[in-house]
């Protein structure tokens, strides 16, 4: 009776492991969009005593939202930020903490944006005045870095 009771206990923390989920499953997408986002803030002009580190920006956690791709004619905004995108919302996700995100995708165009405080931000657009548009094509991962640098001057 003790032996089984030791090998229960011995074999019920490898099982435990063996049947836990990765720790982030969603790094295991095939298609859509993966990438980091950074907060960049202050002086980011070159120079003799500019900070290489505050360049490179520090990892947040923020939620992103993936609307079909949206024109700045959809829009409404306030500054820096969208306060109304009249755009189709496919979907929300989050960031890690070390500013990491991946988000399942069907195939398609989108526009990018990052929930802050005042509203949406996103600091990209095309030639034809889309907002940070991301091209999902068919069994692919677009990589993108997201930049969240309002508070930053060049």
């Amino acid at each position: 009776m003790k032996r089984i009771y030791f090998a229960f206990i011995i074999a019920l923390p490898i099982v435990g492991c063996v049947n836990q989920p990765s720790q982030n499953p969603q790094k295991k997408i095939k298609q859509g969009i993966k990438g980091t986002i950074t907060w960049l803030e202050g002086n980011l002009m070159p120079g003799p005593d500019s900070n290489i580190k505050a360049k490179e920006g520090k990892p947040v956690v923020r939620q992103i939202y993936v609307y079909k791709l949206v024109n700045v004619k959809e829009t409404e905004s306030e500054g820096s930020f969208f306060t109304k995108v009249k755009g189709n919302l496919v979907k929300k996700s989050q960031s890690t903490e070390a500013g990491d995100f991946y988000i399942q995708l069907p195939v398609g165009e989108y526009s990018i944006f990052v929930k802050e405080e005042k509203g949406l931000y996103a600091n990209l657009f095309d030639g034809n005045s889309n907002i940070n548009p991301v091209v999902v094509n068919k069994n692919k991962v677009t990589e993108i870095a997201l930049k969240i640098d309002y508070k930053a001057f060049y």
